[in-house]
């Protein structure tokens, strides 16, 4: 007798009938809106399970300053000193055929709030190796903890309230913790890549919502290439010669010194008179009388 063996695999399948209300708006930490300044939030595409692009938004019971605009979802005006509190209404969405609506609370004070203080990218330069502007580079299955100092913001107080978030204010990944009280990043990064990750650290005046936000990224990968220094700076003199530093000296793989094997592509994103010498990855050049201040990209 011949002998089978069956595997089933049971799957429940969920479908979304319509639009629903899904991520409310005050999870995802709008900022406060401060009186005569400009206010502007952009709330998630996810707010409303079976939106899309063609999805409308309106008010209903809002404040006379506040509007929204669909094709954006963005919500923004400019609140006056009357204006303070906190007023409630809905955000609703249609589709045409039906609507789904949301309630939103929002903050109003004459308060500064927290300010963006020392930069991220000068801290993390200290923490690792570093990719310009804004990243910082981590092996796949490494344990870390990143800790930005307290003057990272300015006219904080006590009570001032910190997050650190993914992109849209979503939570973080289940294998990195925020600690407010260190405002350190920590965890074990994930087993696979190269990938790369965006989080957002922020300061708030007011609980549940946000005032200042500092944005950084990790790269996360088998292998690191880096440059000891991320970021350097030269004053040159118009109409005279120029020839950096050999940054090859400088490009290290795993912690290791480069050979030329280990490099398959160089390129540089510079004004037309800088050219790259790809073999001490190197820049020359003579600066025009008209030339003005640039950012070069060595990638």
């Amino acid at each position: 007798m011949a002998l089978f063996a069956l595997a089933l695999l049971s799957i429940l399948v969920t479908v979304v009938a319509g639009l629903q209300a899904s991520y409310p708006v005050n999870a995802q930490l709008p900022p406060v809106a401060r009186v005569s300044k400009p206010f502007e939030f952009v709330f998630s595409q996810g707010t409303f399970a079976g939106s899309d692009d063609n999805t409308q938004y309106s008010l209903s019971n809002a404040p006379s300053w506040l509007e929204v605009d669909s094709q954006s979802r963005t919500l923004s005006g400019t609140p006056q000193k009357d204006d303070q509190g906190s007023p409630t209404f809905d955000l609703v969405a249609s589709d045409g055929s039906e609507s789904a609506d949301m309630q939103v609370t929002l903050i109003v004070t004459t308060d500064d709030g927290p300010q963006p203080g020392k930069p991220l990218f000068s801290q993390l330069e200290d923490m690792g190796p570093t990719s310009a502007p804004d990243t910082i580079l981590l092996h796949t299955g490494d344990s870390f903890s990143l800790s930005f100092g307290p003057d990272t913001f300015t006219n904080t107080r006590p009570s001032t309230a910190y997050y650190g978030t993914s992109p849209d204010n979503a939570p973080l990944p289940s294998w990195i913790v925020f600690d407010p009280a260190s405002l350190s990043f920590s965890g074990t990064t994930p087993a696979s890549g190269p990938q790369t990750f965006s989080f957002n650290l922020i300061a708030s005046d007011v609980t549940g919502f946000s005032a200042a936000t500092m944005t950084f990224e990790m790269t996360i990968s088998p292998h690191i290439l880096a440059f000891n220094r991320s970021t350097q700076t030269f004053f040159l003199s118009k109409e005279r010669p120029f020839t950096s530093p050999q940054f090859v000296s400088n490009l290290t793989l795993d912690g290791h010194e480069t050979t030329k094997k280990d490099l398959a592509d160089i390129k540089v994103d510079s004004p037309d008179w800088l050219s790259l010498d790809e073999e001490t990855i190197s820049l020359s050049g003579t600066p025009p009388s008209d030339a003005a201040d640039n950012n070069v990209t060595i990638t």
